[in-house]
């Protein structure tokens, strides 16, 4: 009898043990879809950080496109002659489409 009632209270003991496990598990499921959450909304924000940067960016290209002079002095600067070749580079031509750079 004796046996049997130390069987009875390691199946409670396990039972209780299991219960508190589970329980855990829950509060760490719980926390990970948070995470989860989060996160995914970092990477919304961030993406629309970066449309909104690159639309920046093609309205600063299309504006100094247009002003090659000021192209010209911004590259030139430090007065080195290969400058006029990485200048007539990065310039797109006059009727180039800026939407290739998007």
């Amino acid at each position: 009898m004796q046996s049997r009632a130390e069987a009875l209270q390691n199946v409670e003991s396990t039972i209780h043990e299991l219960s508190n496990i589970f329980t855990q598990l829950a509060t760490m499921v719980s926390q990970q879809g948070e995470l989860a959450i989060r996160i995914d909304e970092n990477v919304d924000d961030t993406l629309a950080n970066v449309e909104g940067a690159q639309g920046q960016l093609l309205k600063y290209l299309n504006s100094i496109s247009s002003n090659r002079w000021l192209m010209m002095k911004i590259l030139c600067a430090d007065g080195f002659p290969h400058d006029l070749y990485i200048l007539r580079c990065m310039i797109p031509p006059r009727n180039a489409n800026l939407e290739m750079f998007a």
